[in-house]
This record gives C-alpha cells, structure tokens and sequence, in this order.
C-alpha cells in the first residue's frame, strides 16, 4: 500500500494503544495500533449497514448499547432511528477524539446527540456493572486480537449479553 498523504492525528493511550487517522486524497482512513478501523470513503456502506440490518428486526426502540466507537458511523446511523436512550461503550478515549474530530459529518454528530450516553470503559465490564437491558446490542470491534477484545468473543460474553438482551432482543456483532 502506498503511504499516506498526511498524519493529521496520532495519540497513545493506555486504553486504544495508539490511534492515527491517515488521509490519502479526500478519504480519511482510523486505524488502532496499525489495524485498519474504518474510513469515509468505501467503508461507510458496510458501517451503516451495521446499524441497518438489525434495526429491520427490532420490534422497540427503547434502548440500545453500542459497544465500540470507531469512526460513529455506525452510531450515526442508529442515531437516525427513533431510539429514547443510545448507550456507547468505548474503551479508548484517543478514538472518541478522531471520531468527534474527524468523522463528525459521517457519524452526523453522533456524540452530541443528547440520547447518547458515553461511557469510557470495556464492553464487557459494563455489562457486569450496569442493570440495563437493551433491545439492540451492535458491536462490531475489528480486531479480535487487541488486548481485551476477546473478552468480547467468549462465551462469558454472549451469555452476558444475553442477560441484557430484553426478550426480543438482538445482539448484532461484526465478525472478521
């Protein structure tokens, strides 16, 4: 792959390790630890769909968890849906930054939106310390080997989630 035009962010944090956003031509391009992330280019429609596709099968919009951030495509998208309480789970704060910075027009200013509730912490976690119970669990974290992400691909996991899931609820997960 050719290099990029510019670095127009890098920070290290204990949580995310180091988080660049590369641009080459018009397309800014998130990456964690070197591992592509997302884009506003060619990737929007797949981060979209993310939100799409399980939103078809939701039967209410009363509270949904988004577990990882990204570029808030994806949470851009849920927040078109007439969901009353958006909860985010990001466990690095560096991508919270590229995200309100960098992405803001294709996550349609996600984070401001008053539905949405951020947390800085690991989704597993959060689940163990707050009662919620969401009607959509969307998580889709790119890499399953980045310290802390497989307790997000374990069976402690989904059985987690399942007791946070409301009867008819739908937990939707990105699988490389």
């Amino acid at each position: 792959a050719e290099p990029p035009d510019q670095l127009a962010f890098v920070r290290e944090d204990a949580h995310g390790g180091v988080t660049t956003v590369a641009v080459r031509g018009p397309v800014h391009t998130l990456y964690t630890n070197g591992k592509f992330q997302g884009n506003d280019g060619w990737e929007m429609k797949a981060q979209r769909g993310f939100a799409h596709y399980p939103s078809l099968f939701v039967r209410r919009f009363d509270h949904v968890l988004v577990v990882g951030l990204g570029t808030g495509t994806t949470l851009g998208t849920i927040n078109a849906y007439p969901w009353r309480a958006i909860d985010l789970v990001e466990i690095s704060p560096a991508i919270v930054e590229a995200a309100r910075t960098f992405f803001a027009g294709p996550n349609r200013g996600a984070l401001d939106d008053p539905r949405v509730t951020l947390f800085l912490e690991d989704g597993r976690n959060h689940l163990l310390v707050h009662p919620t119970r969401y009607d959509l669990i969307s998580m889709e974290l790119s890499s399953v080997w980045f310290a802390g992400a497989a307790n997000l691909y374990s069976r402690e996991f989904y059985a987690l989630a399942r007791e946070h899931l409301t009867r008819d609820g739908i937990l939707q997960q990105w699988v490389q």
